[in-house]
């Protein structure tokens, strides 16, 4: 329904009635009905009876007062027709009756510099349009404001946060605060977005780095179990940015960030530089945590669709600390995220302890276990492919592949098959399902334990690109 004002004010002088006029033709042509004296009070008519009228017409959404000195003097005086308005207005806004239908304009000010209103007025909300500059900066409020569509809207009530519905405990860390303020800066287009993003991953790297281990553990092997739980809400914090930075579509331009905060993860599996005398089972723990850390990401990367972060981060060469350096190689590719969890055995008997720890630490609410599987075949995919790189997909026997995950049975289709080829850098399907099968030949004269032919069926290869 378009607004409908009735516009009250004083006959204080000629060119003041005109700048009146003037501001109900420009209300006119922002297309708000006007009912104003000089165009609709006829010759004969009662004024007063027209002013009531006016007031308490149901059809009329807002009373627009304009208040100037002389209005102020003659509503508070109860002086003329003004003070009839006034008494009117008065019986209205105390009775409670859509008090948001009087809005007091501001025409004048007094010689203390305060707005000129009537006493009845002076503490409702005004709009302040005595000069020409004020006219301009305020039209748009102005219009907002009778059309009911406020620059500010008040946002609806989400869902209740996941850690208050699940039943599971919340470490509060600096780093989730970081967290909030780095969002919030960029929601906001704060200056020095890098920073906030640099704060908040470092704090994460602290984080873990004030829980690694630096004396011999064998005799309290409880506590690294302890320290895996400590760590999951990081991990979910890490994945909550991720899916942040990706649904912002600004993940694509971070990626040297991304891949150097990868890097610091690969420092948190390594022995510290202050231990001389270790066993390697020692920091098991953390390089699952990295492990999880890195399958993680990239799964929140397939469920924001950004194929081409995940072709950067299975292709890149990753600096090696000095402590997992080997034969004097520096860099490594992806492999050296994966781990195998052997020292938590005592505590976690079972098959594979690792396999048990991803069931144990999937507690994100968006990126769920299934998520984690899919991920990890789509890893298997470019290991195969690569076979002189390692990964054994420790979840493999969680569910087992008899279903295809979702992203390669979309595959099945030309139009989204293409995404197979932005994560591996081959140009064709059938380069894919050759370079595959060669490789799972070859792996399998090392590894007769994993049938890889099977993981080629579980990925749908030969109907990728079929529908």
């Amino acid at each position: 329904m378009k607004p409908k004002v009735f516009i009250s004010y004083s006959w204080a002088s000629a060119a003041y009635q005109q700048n009146i006029i003037e501001i109900a033709d420009r209300l006119a042509s922002d297309g708000v009905d006007i009912a104003i004296d000089v165009y609709d009070l006829k010759d004969g008519q009662d004024k007063y009876a027209f002013m009531e009228k006016m007031v308490l017409d149901q059809s009329i959404t807002h009373v627009l007062i304009f208040c100037d000195k002389t209005y102020e003097d003659k509503s508070n005086d109860r002086k003329a027709g003004v003070g009839t308005e006034s008494q009117i207005i008065s019986s209205e806004l105390y009775g409670k009756i859509e008090e948001t239908k009087f809005i007091p304009i501001i025409m004048e000010y007094n010689d203390r510099d305060n707005p000129c209103l009537p006493v009845l007025l002076k503490t409702r909300i005004w709009i302040d349009l005595s000069s020409p500059e004020k006219l301009n900066e305020n039209w748009e409020r102005l219009i907002r404001t009778l059309y009911g569509k406020p620059a500010l809207v008040k946002p609806q009530i989400g869902a209740t946060p996941s850690y208050i519905t699940e039943n599971r405990e919340v470490i509060e860390s600096p780093a989730q605060f970081k967290f909030i303020a780095f969002k919030e800066s960029f929601m906001k287009g704060k200056p020095g977005i890098k920073l906030y993003r640099e704060d908040f991953l470092n704090s994460c790297i602290d984080i873990i780095n004030n829980t690694r281990i630096r004396t011999d553990p064998s005799g309290n092997i409880g506590h690294l179990l302890t320290i895996v739980k400590e760590l999951n809400p990081i991990k979910n914090l890490i994945i909550d940015w991720i899916q942040f930075e990706s649904s912002n579509e600004s993940i694509l331009g971070i990626i040297d960030d991304l891949k150097y905060f990868f890097e610091q993860l690969l420092e948190m599996k390594a022995r510290p530089n202050e231990v001389q005398s270790w066993n390697e089972h020692w920091f098991d723990a953390h390089a699952h945590f990295v492990y999880e850390v890195f399958v993680y990401s990239i799964a929140t990367l397939l469920k924001t669709r950004n194929y081409k972060v995940i072709n950067e981060l299975l292709t890149n060469d990753y600096l090696l600390p000095l402590n997992l350096r080997r034969n004097g190689e520096e860099f490594s590719d992806f492999t050296s995220f994966w781990s195998y969890c052997e020292i938590l055995r005592p505590v976690i008997q079972t098959e594979n302890i690792s396999r048990e720890l991803i069931k144990t630490n999937a507690t994100h609410p968006k990126v769920t276990i299934n998520d984690f599987i899919e991920s990890e075949l789509v890893i298997v995919l470019m290991f195969v492919l690569n076979p002189s790189t390692h990964w054994f997909p420790h979840s493999y026997e969680l569910r087992g592949y008899q279903r295809t995950p979702e992203f390669f049975l979309r595959c099945n289709k030309k139009t989204f098959s293409t995404n197979i080829l932005t994560i591996t850098g081959i140009n064709t399907i059938e380069e894919i399902r050759d370079k595959y099968k060669e490789g799972a030949k070859l792996l399998t004269e090392h590894w007769r334990s994993l049938n890889w032919m099977a993981f080629y069926n579980a990925m749908n290869l030969d109907k990728i690109g079929t529908i």
